[in-house]
Parts: C-alpha cells; sequence; structure tokens
C-alpha cells in the first residue's frame, strides 16, 4: 500500500476510499486510533457466565467487541422476525458497510443500482447450526453465510459480483486481491471487502487451547523470545475500494496484492514452512516491480506464536533485507489487541491506513527481548516499533499468514 510513491496516484489506481470496523473495546476507527496511540485496553476479564462453564479451562482474557447485538432493522428495511433471525455477523456487516460507504463521502443512494462488487470474508459461525432449533423458515435466509455479501448486495441492489469468502487468518488480504482485480477487469465499478469473526462461546477457546495455540496470560508476545502464543479477539472491518479517479477521499492506493495457499508434508499444518514463504514474498515483489528496500514499514502478521513467527521473519529478511541501508520498522497488531482470526488481516491495514493519516506508528506492545531465534531482530536489522513515532508514509507492506479452509 502506499500514500503517496512518487508523489502521485494514477487515475485508474484502486484506492481505499472508505473504512469501517468494530475492535475489541472500540465502537469504530476513531477510537481503535484513540487507544492505540494511548496504550489503551483491548484484552479484558470475561465475566460472562457462559464463558466461565466450568468443564472448559480456556483463558479469561479476550478482546470482546462492546457491542454486537443491536441492529436498527427498519433503516436497513428488515422487517423485525428476519432481522431477528439473522446471523450477528451478517447484521454487523450490513451496518459496517453503510458505514465505510458514508465515509468515502457517498451516501447508500449513490452506489445503488450500480455494478459494486461484494467480498466478505469469514472462518466459522458460532450461531450457525443454533437456528435449527427455532423453528422458523427464516433461520434458512438469516444464517446461511452466503448473507453475509448477498444481504449487502440486496440492499443496495448491486448487481456486481457478491462472494461470501470462507477462509482463514488470510481472508482480508485474499478478499483485497479478488476486489481489486474485480475492478481492475472491469467486472464492477467498485468494491465492499469485509471481514468478521466473532467470539460467542467458549468451546471455540477451548480447541484452539488443545492445538497449544492461546496465551494463558492474554498476552501476545509478538516477535519477542518468550513468546507463547495469542490472546483471542473479536473484529469486524469494511473497506469501500474505487478507482482514483471516481473517490472522493483517499487513504491509500493499494499497489499490489498477492496470497497463495501452499501445503508440504514435510511440515505440520499449524506451522508454515519458511521455502514457501520466501518464495511468495519474492514472487509478490517481481510482479509489482518494486525494490523491497523501498518499504518504509512493515505490518507482519506477528502471531504471538513463536515457531510461525520465526519463520515469518526470517523470510522476510530474506528478501526484505537486501540493500537495504536503515533497519526495517516493523510491528503487529495483535500484540496490541490480540488475534481476530478472520478478521485479523484487514485490521492490520487499518492500523497501516491510521498511522498513514496520523503521520506516526503506534507501539508495539508486549515486546522485551527480540526472538533469538530470528537473527535480523537480534542483529537489528529489523526494528520492532516499541514507542509511538513519527513517519512520513511511503510505501507500506502488510503481511498475513495463517490457516486458511
Amino acid at each position: 500500500m502506499s500514500k503517496n510513491i512518487s508523489g502521485e496516484i494514477g487515475d485508474n489506481d484502486i484506492v481505499i476510499s472508505g473504512i469501517a470496523g468494530y475492535f475489541p473495546e472500540s465502537i469504530n476507527v476513531d477510537q481503535l486510533k484513540e487507544k492505540l496511540f494511548n496504550n489503551g485496553k483491548f484484552i479484558t476479564l470475561c465475566d460472562n457466565t457462559n464463558w466461565n462453564r466450568g468443564h472448559l479451562d480456556v483463558p479469561k482474557l479476550i478482546g470482546r467487541l462492546p457491542k454486537r447485538n443491536q441492529f436498527d432493522s427498519s433503516f436497513f428495511g428488515i422487517n423485525t422476525q428476519q432481522a431477528a433471525n439473522l446471523d450477528p455477523m451478517t447484521r454487523n456487516m450490513i451496518e459496517r458497510s453503510f458505514e465505510a460507504i458514508t465515509d468515502s463521502g457517498l451516501s447508500p443512494e449513490d452506489v445503488k443500482n450500480t455494478r459494486m462488487g461484494i467480498v466478505m470474508g469469514s472462518v466459522f459461525s458460532e450461531s450457525e447450526n443454533m437456528w435449527i432449533y427455532k423453528g422458523s423458515g427464516f433461520g434458512i435466509l438469516g444464517h446461511s453465510r452466503t448473507m453475509l455479501a448477498n444481504r449487502v448486495s440486496y440492499w443496495l441492489n448491486c448487481y456486481g459480483p457478491s462472494y461470501a469468502l470462507l477462509s482463514g487468518d488470510t481472508n482480508g488480504i485474499e478478499g483485497l486481491t479478488l476486489a481489486s482485480e474485480a475492478i481492475r477487469n472491469g467486472h464492477c465499478e467498485s468494491a465492499l471487502v469485509g471481514v468478521v469473526s466473532f467470539e460467542i462461546l467458549p468451546e471455540m477457546s477451548h480447541h484452539y487451547k488443545g492445538l497449544n495455540l492461546l496465551a494463558e496470560d492474554g498476552n501476545n508476545r509478538s516477535f519477542d523470545d518468550d513468546a507463547s502464543g495469542f490472546a483471542l479477539s473479536e473484529g469486524i472491518v469494511t473497506m469501500y475500494l474505487q478507482k482514483a479517479k471516481d473517490a472522493k477521499r483517499i487513504y491509500a492506493s493499494i499497489v499490489h496484492s498477492q496470497f497463495e495457499c501452499y501445503g508440504d508434508r514435510k511440515s505440520g499444518y499449524i506451522v508454515p514452512l519458511e521455502y514457501p514463504l520466501t518464495s511468495l514474498l519474492s514472487s509478490f515483489y517481481q510482479q509489482c516491480g518494486i525494490d523491497p528496500s523501498l518499504i518504509s514499514y512493515l505490518e507482519a502478521d506477528g502471531s504471538g506464536i513463536k515457531s510461525r513467527d520465526t519463520i515469518e521473519l526470517n523470510a522476510v529478511a530474506k528478501v526484505l533485507l537486501n540493500n537495504r541501508q536503515s533497519p526495517l520498522l516493523i510491528g503487529s497488531i495483535k500484540s496490541n489487541l490480540g488475534h481476530t482470526s478472520a478478521a485479523s488481516a484487514l485490521i492490520s491495514v487499518v492500523k497501516v491506513l491510521i498511522a498513514m493519516e496520523a503521520g506516526k506508528i503506534p507501539a508495539n506492545n508486549n515486546f522485551n527481548k527480540p526472538s533469538q531465534q530470528v537473527p535480523a531482530l537480534v542483529e537489528g536489522r529489523l526494528k520492532v516499533v516499541t514507542e509511538t513515532m513519527s513517519w512520513s508514509g511511503g510505501l507500506a507492506a502488510v503481511n498475513s499468514v495463517g490457516l486458511s479452509h
């Protein structure tokens, strides 16, 4: 992404012109920004009786959304019974879509009856099977995950492509890539991209704990030698994409976006191998024709899983540190607000957009000692931003590494 590459953004460049979201302890991007720059608390003790059922020994520190069960059904033209049978992820996706459109300087009326594309991603829906026991036929419409995208298309009467993307932690990068390509290839005039992940029931934490992925103390120690896993959090993000010539505001241009699913039986399913990630990064910069040494900031995945962070940063060092004259600044918003699963990649993008707008990079949390398994960290060629620092913008990169489904 770039706020400004060489002083100009071309008319046909794809830009992010509107953003919206709910984040742990933050009901919009402005609150997220305030907390990031003031070391606000995102991970809190969950005292919900449903979460603290005795037979499930799961971490009680998680990142929860402050409001996710409120919905103005009449505003969106959905009758009360239908609204009651909508998956809460779908309800929130409709609301955040409205907010992203208005953030771009448009109104819903401006995009109605247009070829606007919709790409909405998720991985798990914890309410997906509950409707079966309610006895209402509206449950079929409300809890089909196709409705994450199709409900928004229906509300706005848009006739561009409408995809519900079922993937994993890399959902956001995949959605941005598909939407950008659809605009470039003329399949749609503009696009909404969204991701969502809710943690309603403790059973999901129970399963993550069974894979030894959770930090018991709720601290994501991205890149740290004492990293022990991640805190699980909720999040939802939507972004409105347009060609620059059509945009009323521009947060940043999408210079290039690329994803790849790789598998190799030499490794376990959870922890990737280094060589495919190195290959993907090399291919990425070759395809977009950018010298990796020009990247001024990298928002890394930084999951807090030590083995995964090691592989990511060692691959980064091989590709991005050649011919660099200064350390590469890196960070991960997961160190602040935890891992939001399907929503994590776009939340990383939101952090970069906040930094571009503010002219400063928020500090990483929980970084005390660089991982000894990453030589570039130990040697200072990769530099974790541990205090808010001024930043003039330029080219920024966002990594996303994780399970895909």
